[in-house]
């Protein structure tokens, strides 16, 4: 029996051997539906351990010249998919700066932290340089602007005189107020503040229809340099500039004064000649008054004779 036992179970795990079609047919189903499954979940875990290990290649990267960051960490817009994004670039999105080796460089999530962290400090902290600087350029423009309206009621200078010292000190001004690189000033508000005063000062000689055409020739046509008022001007907005500069500043506005004085005692100097000469031609003007008016007056019955010989 119990031989018979044996047999009956070997016929029975077999019996698909025995010519059954239909344990045959659900057996190879069964079989196929395994190895499907079987093939399925592998396909599924390679696919995740390969997309598993292509998020790890992904990173966060900071532009070195802007700090322009890029972050591939993250669901990329509009798809939502990741992305890799830098080793695609040949320029920095933000400031155009050409990619090379070591344009963009690669960071963690703490150290994005500390960096974002520095950024809103240093950009806080030039937000408040800015309006310090703005407030300082203000004052220093409405000094001048208050010289120059003085010595223009005064008569000391001319609207002309005016308009192109107004022009070009409030340039000076801005250039040393944004000297420094962090410090993002624009030109505008000072240029419209120095325009508008400027056009001020020529419409009380000219008609506001000149006026525009007139400021225009009177810049193309001025030379700053041998304006000895522009220099003076320039001299005391580096001495107010002394008082307040940096330590490591007051030798560049020492050396800027001194030439400044040079150019002046240049200026000076061609002037003293200048009158030298007008005065030594207005004497032998006399002179010569003199001696014509000696001929004609005393030598009357002469004149004729006495003019060959003055004139020879």
């Amino acid at each position: 029996m119990f031989l018979e036992e044996e047999e009956n179970k070997e016929y029975d795990e077999n019996a698909w051997f025995s010519g059954d079609t239909s344990a045959f047919i659900e057996h190879i189903m069964r079989e196929d539906e395994e190895n499907e499954k079987k093939f399925q979940k592998e396909k599924e875990e390679k696919i995740k351990k390969a997309y598993e290990e292509f998020k790890k290649s992904l990173g966060i990267y900071v532009c070195t010249n802007c700090g322009y960051v890029i972050d591939e960490t993250k669901p990329q817009k509009p798809d939502g998919k990741f992305k890799k994004i830098v080793s695609r670039l040949k320029k920095c999105p933000y400031c155009g700066a050409i990619v090379n080796s070591k344009l963009f460089k690669k960071v963690t999530k703490e150290q994005l932290d500390k960096l974002v962290y520095e950024t809103k400090k240093k950009k806080a902290n030039r937000s408040r340089m800015v309006k310090i600087s703005l407030n300082k350029m203000q004052n220093d423009l409405e000094k001048i602007n208050q010289d120059l309206t003085d010595d223009l009621n005064s008569g000391k200078i001319s609207p002309e005189n005016y308009a192109t010292l107004m022009i070009n000190l409030s340039y000076n001004i801005y250039r040393y107020y944004s000297r420094d690189e962090n410090i993002k000033l624009f030109f505008s508000e000072i240029r419209d503040y120095a325009y508008t005063n400027s056009k001020n000062a020529l419409s009380r000689k000219y008609s506001i229809e000149k006026v525009e055409y007139k400021l225009e020739d009177l810049l193309n046509e001025y030379n700053k340099e041998d304006d000895i008022n522009y220099l003076i001007y320039s001299k005391k907005i580096e001495q107010n500039h002394l008082k307040t500069c940096k330590d490591d500043e007051r030798n560049e506005i020492a050396d800027r004064i001194k030439e400044i004085d040079d150019k002046i005692s240049k200026i000076n100097s061609l002037d003293k000649d200048i009158n030298l000469q007008k005065k030594y031609v207005n004497q032998v003007t006399k002179i010569n008054d003199k001696v014509y008016d000696n001929i004609t007056v005393n030598n009357e019955s002469d004149f004729k004779k006495k003019l060959r010989q003055t004139n020879s």
